[in-house]
């Protein structure tokens, strides 16, 4: 597996001979570099920064969860943990009137979707003189797609038996 190469950034930092110092009692402890530290604690706070960010936005009713998350980068659940500290509350008690709202857009949106799928699948099924199989009184039944559409081809359709499987099956 081939690694990826990243790109860096020469930040220069000044430091007091006191920082300085505390600075390298720290690494000792900690066993690292000065530059890796303090690279490591920049990568951290930027990361807090951006769960912020995204937390003060949703609660704000200025984005939604999804948004944020492709925004920032993070994870819905991280957001959502953090809108959680910010409130007082835990993440299961939380209020979930925009998580709701949400969960309704995207509820709405794949109801259209199937709805559009079904569509398309009575046209191509009346096209080839198939059945269509749906959910009917909890069981799977073939039905007609074409019950008031009168056509040639619908001469032998309308004898056929869709109740039963075809032999060989």
């Amino acid at each position: 597996m081939k690694k990826e190469k990243h790109e860096k950034t020469t930040v220069t930092v000044r430091l007091t001979e006191e920082e300085d110092q505390v600075l390298r009692r720290l690494c000792m402890l900690k066993k690292t570099s000065k530059t890796g530290y303090l690279a490591r604690l920049a990568k951290d706070q930027a990361k807090q920064e951006r769960l912020r960010y995204a937390a003060e936005e949703y609660l704000g009713g200025r984005a939604s969860l999804s948004e944020l998350a492709k925004k920032t980068r993070l994870d819905v659940p991280t957001i959502m943990d953090e809108v959680a500290s910010i409130k007082g509350e835990d993440k299961r008690s939380m209020k979930r009137s925009k998580v709701k709202k949400d969960t309704k857009e995207f509820s709405a949106a794949v109801g259209r979707a199937l709805r559009r799928a079904a569509k398309v699948e009575r046209k191509t099924a009346r096209m080839h003189g198939t059945p269509i199989y749906i959910w009917k009184n909890g069981k799977v039944v073939a039905e007609k797609p074409c019950e008031g559409v009168k056509g040639p081809w619908l001469n032998n359709l309308a004898n056929r038996n869709f109740d039963s499987r075809p032999s060989g099956h």
